[in-house]
């Protein structure tokens, strides 16, 4: 099964090559897909640079490891204060190292701009 998911057509052979293959064993996965594809596909008409900046989860994904590290660590909590506390510390400590930039940002600022105009600060 090829990655080309730039137009809803493709999409659509990415997942009809997925339920051929998978349906037999996992058939909820298609079925949701599915129920959702009205749902799904307006992200098709974004330009790929602004899709990327959607679809990219990579920091909200690095925020939740952190989280996870500084919870794990700590077996029980006494009080809900305390587990606030400890998320509190653990995103100050995650956000030191939020320095990189968003990969294409200015790309995707100008396609923002346009298909928004007046809404995004150009």
């Amino acid at each position: 099964m090829g990655r080309d998911f730039t137009t809803v057509e493709a999409a659509e052979r990415a997942l009809e090559a997925f339920e051929s293959r998978w349906d037999a064993r996992f058939p909820m996965i298609s079925r949701k897909w599915r129920t959702n594809w009205a749902t799904l596909t307006p992200f098709f008409d974004y330009p790929p640079e602004i899709r990327k900046v959607m679809y990219t989860t990579n920091a909200i994904e690095a925020i939740n490891a952190q989280l996870r590290k500084v919870t794990r660590k700590r077996g029980a909590f006494p009080t809900p204060d305390a587990v606030r506390k400890v998320l509190y510390l653990g995103i100050m400590k995650a956000s030191e190292r939020w320095t990189r930039p968003v990969q294409d940002w200015p790309s995707a600022l100008n396609h923002l701009a346009l298909v928004f105009p007046g809404r995004v600060p150009v």
